[in-house]
């Protein structure tokens, strides 16, 4: 890749993250300018693109932290035992570790002993497809074309130190603290080695960060599946170029041999730290970085600018990507959404047209050709009600009230009845048939049968004669003959 389509993928991606990249082009040319001596003395050239491209060894012979991750495998099964880093022994037969653990994957992750150990041994086991995929990485299961280590002193792969990658760092470039990269780009020594297979293009298994002087070479921490021999060979290379009676320190990077200037961080007590026998301890300095919209310094860890050009912009509380103002929304508590998570979490409600909640408003149906309106809890309250019988909501207008409950007009035409003589709108169950009409619990209370017909007449319509209750026509007929028979006795 040359240097303007090495420019023009970094454009692109930065553009994917919302990261400005008005000054992209300068602080490339810068990164390769301050680099040029350091870059010339580890053999990176045009030549050879910035590049020196190692093939890795297909088995792992030594790591500690694998060990630990194969015993805490097998401690609950007594029939297995750990022969070396490669077979286990079964009984009376061998068996490759891989296979194991592929076949007891499932299980295996249930533990958390298993789980700490695989991170420490640089898998990421709540990743099942990854995590198998690294096993058979380290025991050259899968390396079809053989894994290649990476010595990179490129701008491209400095931005993408944590892009298209099998692990995750907050250098990505939609990491909070991707400015440490802008910091790494105008410095004069700092370059990454990372570890592919020609299976899966510039697709990065593990990386490994390098400060580096003509004396000095600290390797940061390794990310993803980045085995310790693979460190060392990538060591080994650089040394050799750069010449001269290398001794390896026993402590790793420690903030003293760092002067830092950047808004960022860096891993401090990882990997290795060597130098050249009988040479002064120098440190290695790293600079600010430029704001990639102002090309002025940066003074704070993300985004890729300074705080004067981020104030227009602006961080979505969902999704926490950057974007600019013109894609802003904001809520009624003042929270800023881009476009696509905004509308994914709000509306407007149909009725008031104010701004609404997914989980905080209401579903009308209408009985219109649209069939149904979304409106706001306020707008519910005042103008809508829930059905008591089926459930579904509606415009109360469009409803009938019985005692204080809501019925839309299919449910109220099946359950509902109206007294004939107050008017009032009742339950089936509480209205009562009299002579052919309908009156609810109360309105019939006011009949009462006629002792001598039978009928049920309204109270104000009868007589009580010698204590039994008559409707006015059968009392005009009664009456007399009852004051006859008194006569008569």
């Amino acid at each position: 890749m040359n240097y303007e389509q090495e420019l023009k993928e970094a454009e692109k991606i930065l553009k994917e993250n919302s990261i400005p990249t008005d000054y992209l082009k300068e602080t490339f040319a810068d990164h390769y300018e301050q680099k040029a001596k350091i870059h010339a003395a580890a053999g990176l050239t045009p030549e050879n693109d910035y590049k020196i491209i190692l093939p890795l060894t297909k088995t792992l012979e030594s790591c500690i932290d694998l060990k630990r991750l194969i015993r805490s495998a097998i401690d609950n099964d007594p029939d297995y035992a750990l022969l070396d880093l490669t077979f286990l022994k079964h009984l009376k037969q061998t068996v490759k570790i891989t296979k194991y653990l592929n076949k007891n994957y499932e299980r295996l992750i249930q533990s958390d002993s298993f789980i700490y150990h695989a991170s420490c041994a640089g898998f990421t086991p709540e990743l099942s497809e990854n995590t198998r995929r690294a096993f058979l990485i380290w025991y050259g299961e899968q390396s079809i074309n053989g894994r290649l280590g990476i010595i990179s002193g490129t701008a491209l792969d400095l931005i993408t130190a944590s892009h298209n990658a099998s692990y995750c760092s907050c250098i990505r470039p939609d990491g909070e603290y991707f400015n440490t990269v802008l910091s790494y780009l105008a410095s004069d020594n700092v370059l990454i080695s990372y570890i592919t297979d020609q299976t899966r293009k510039d697709y990065k298994i593990g990386r490994q960060l390098i400060f580096i002087t003509a004396h000095r070479i600290a390797q940061l921490r390794q990310y993803g599946t980045f085995p310790d021999e693979d460190s060392r060979l990538i060591r080994l290379k650089i040394q050799e170029n750069l010449t001269g009676d290398w001794i390896k320190r026993k402590e790793p990077l420690k903030t003293e041999d760092v002067i830092y200037y950047g808004h960022g961080y860096i891993d401090y007590g990882y990997g290795t730290y060597s130098f050249i026998k009988n040479t002064d301890h120098e440190k290695f300095t790293i600079e600010k970085g430029k704001c990639l919209s102002c090309n002025y310094n940066l003074d704070r860890p993300d985004q890729g600018a300074c705080s004067n050009c981020t104030d227009d912009r602006f961080t979505c509380i969902s999704c926490e990507n950057q974007f600019n103002l013109d894609d802003r929304h904001t809520n009624q508590d003042g929270d800023e959404y881009c476009d696509e998570c905004y509308h994914a979490a709000y509306w407007r409600c149909d009725r008031c047209e104010c701004e609404t909640s997914n989980d905080n408003g209401f579903c009308i149906r209408t009985g219109t050709r649209r069939n149904e309106e979304y409106i706001c809890e306020s707008c519910f309250e005042d103008h809508g009600a829930t059905c008591e019988s089926c459930g579904n909501n509606f415009y109360s207008d469009n409803m009938i009230e019985s005692d204080g409950e809501w019925y839309c007009q299919d449910c109220a035409a099946d359950e509902l009845s109206q007294c004939e003589e107050c008017g009032d709108t009742v339950k089936n169950d509480e209205i009562e048939e009299i002579n052919g009409s309908y009156y609810c619990t109360e309105c019939a209370m006011n009949f009462i049968e006629c002792a001598e017909c039978e009928n049920m007449v309204l109270k104000e319509d009868t007589k009580e004669i010698d204590s039994k209750i008559y409707c006015d026509e059968c009392a005009n007929e009664t009456a007399p003959l009852q004051f006859e028979e008194r006569q008569t006795v």
